[in-house]
């Protein structure tokens, strides 16, 4: 899973652009990328603060079809909003002029061509040299290369329920909020032991013990 620190890089490098809201979406809610595709505005109470999980943009080839067809029954759930989720996707709605939470340049929602191209912000970003880090590249001078790590979309999901779990979530809870059926396909496949960030807190654990 990322970072703190690199999901804050990650978002700054992509504020403002079209992938910017699939990209909260996925990092901030645990959607699978179908899903955060699919989410329209309708399906967000900001009064309630929960987000609604009820439909799916499915790709074929280069089309995109959004449907109720979920993943399974485990799938169809309500997602609570984090302080900073409900206040960027507030933003973002004020900005809107979509039904879509994540749309396409023309407002509909995204083929797998459209979120390529959305995706390519990201990419265009990303550098493996440590040279490179924080300059733009050639003949593109808006995109500077803020990224020193990969990053693609389904790494948000996991970066998503690895921190709910760090925060105190049970395996219960981030169950149901990822839309899995069984909290072993939860731990064993999402929840990611951060020796960096974790490992001192398990040593006082240790000595704790009597």
């Amino acid at each position: 899973p990322l970072t703190e620190e690199q999901c804050v890089r990650l978002l700054d490098a992509t504020r403002g652009e079209r992938v910017y809201p699939a990209i909260v979406c996925m990092l901030g809610l645990g959607l699978r990328r179908e899903e955060a595709l699919a989410l329209m505005w309708s399906d967000i109470d900001f009064d309630a603060h929960y987000a609604h999980i009820c439909r799916t943009n499915t790709f074929y080839v280069n089309e995109s079809t959004v449907s109720g067809k979920m993943k399974s029954d485990a799938a169809l759930r309500d997602v609570p909003l984090a302080p900073w989720v409900e206040a960027e996707l507030i933003r973002l709605k004020a900005e809107s002029t979509s039904l879509y939470v994540a749309p396409s340049a023309h407002g509909g929602p995204m083929t797998p061509s459209s979120f390529q191209s959305a995706w390519g912000v990201v990419t265009c970003r990303t550098t493996t040299d440590p040279a490179e880090l924080n300059t733009a590249k050639k003949n593109s001078p808006w995109a500077v290369r803020t990224l020193d790590f990969r990053v693609h979309p389904h790494l948000l999901r996991h970066t998503c329920a690895t921190r709910w779990i760090e925060q105190g979530f049970t395996p219960k809870e981030v169950q149901y909020m990822l839309g899995h059926s069984s909290p072993e396909i939860t731990m064993n496949i999402y929840a990611h032991y951060d020796r960096a960030g974790q490992f001192d807190a398990t040593v006082a654990k240790m000595r704790a013990q009597g």
